[in-house]
């Protein structure tokens, strides 16, 4: 964040150079670097931001987990770490999940199995999880649990 408000300030008097008084124009530039200097230097201090802002990014969804101690725990972690995926990484983690609940399981008994678990649970496809995957989840972070789902 603070790299983001120096590029900001630094653009901002950049632009405020580049709009100087007439009498100063006809001085030379020798105590000015070239602009297509000065712009490389921003490029440079805006792709250092973004690079930034990507690790910061990367390190909240690490840090988050799944709590599987009781399904209002579990629904609300998993609620938590879906706000903070991309829609990408949303996608990766649903299908990851929807791979280890099938895991090992036949597709043609699966159908009627699912049917008898939501009936079970009232039709709540997410307690159906918690249930039967939820011991499994507990403790994993976003990247452990696309990692178990691909082994």
């Amino acid at each position: 964040m603070k790299n983001l408000i120096a590029l900001t300030a630094g653009l901002s008097l950049l632009t405020l150079a580049a709009c100087g008084s007439e009498d100063k124009a006809d001085k030379s530039d020798e105590t000015t670097a070239p602009a297509s200097e000065t712009m490389e230097q921003a490029k440079d201090k805006m792709s250092e931001a973004m690079d930034e802002a990507k690790e910061s990014m990367q390190e909240m969804v690490d840090e988050l987990t799944i709590d599987a101690s009781s399904y209002e725990s579990f629904k609300e972690s998993l609620a938590n770490m879906k706000e903070k995926l991309t829609p990408a990484q949303e996608g990766a983690l649903m299908k990851a999940l929807h791979d280890m609940a099938d895991d090992g399981e036949d597709m043609a008994d699966d159908a009627g199995d699912k049917m008898k678990d939501m009936a079970s649970n009232g039709g709540d496809m997410l307690k159906d999880l918690y249930e039967k995957i939820g011991d499994k989840l507990d403790g994993l972070s976003f990247d452990e649990i696309i990692e178990k789902a691909g082994s």
